[in-house]
């Protein structure tokens, strides 16, 4: 994932003033099936809405500037998509907006892009560890499990897909120990503490992103654990909060040598 934003970028959201009511805004979205819009002025971009900000009931003659994001967390074109990723991971956010120079939208860049973008990479001769944890840990059912853990085999990989969930006290330990079993089980790591450290190593890379993002939270998460030569990948897809159906969904990714 090391390709320029600009080479998987969605078209820009369309431009709305903030002294737009949220009627005219709803509206907007709804006759043309958008899912995003961006708040500019003078040419410039200040905020975002998106579909989620009109769930909330509100007067229809409040204006956008009032329910907005904003800052905009945004990257330039020479950003790289692991850039947005992250900032996406950091702002629990679903989508970054390719800002030039003088904060102009040019594009767009979404989680789906991002799907999309690993998905092409399925079709090629090789596909990274990296990118076989992610599809694993974000499988929906057994046949697509099936699936990629027959791919990572194909591709010369070691892998299992385990699931965790607990409070904030218990996630680390939770996770560690998930993963862990669940390596030793299929055969991912050896059962010798050489192999646990290194599942313990990335593990530990992966619960300080959820907590910086989401300090103080439990959560429930899909771990993927694939190991390649020298190297092992944890990745955990899931939601962290009180009330996990209203969580958004995260990516986090972890690495160790083993």
């Amino acid at each position: 994932m090391s390709l320029k934003v600009t080479a998987i970028m969605a078209a820009p959201p369309q431009g709305v003033a903030p002294t737009e009511t949220v009627e005219s805004a709803r509206n907007l979205m709804l006759i043309n099936n958008m899912k995003y819009l961006a708040v500019v002025d003078d040419d410039k971009m200040i905020g975002i809405l998106t579909e989620a900000d009109f769930v909330r009931k509100m007067p229809t003659e409040t204006k956008i500037s009032e329910i907005m994001s904003s800052p905009v967390y945004f990257v330039l074109p020479d950003a790289t998509v692991q850039d947005a990723a992250r900032i996406m991971t950091e702002h629990e956010i679903s989508s970054v907006p390719i800002l030039d120079e003088k904060q102009r939208v040019i594009g767009l860049v979404t989680a789906n892009e991002m799907v999309k973008d690993m998905l092409a990479e399925e079709g090629r001769a090789v596909m990274s560890q990296e990118v076989v944890a992610i599809h694993l840990a974000m499988t929906e059912n057994r046949e697509r499990e099936d699936y990629w853990l027959r791919r990572a085999r194909e591709l010369g990989y070691r892998a299992v897909i385990t699931q965790v969930g607990a409070n904030a006290e218990r996630l680390p330990v939770k996770l560690r120990e998930s993963a862990i079993v669940a390596a030793i089980a299929r055969g991912v790591i050896a059962e010798s503490t050489e192999d646990k450290i290194a599942v313990s190593n990335a593990v530990r890379d992966v619960y300080s992103q959820i907590t910086r993002v989401n300090p103080g939270l439990g959560g429930g998460f899909k771990l993927s654990v694939v190991r390649g030569p020298r190297r092992l990948t944890v990745v955990a897809f899931g939601r962290c909060g009180h009330s996990l159906a209203n969580g958004p969904e995260q990516i986090i990714l972890g690495y160790s040598i083993i």
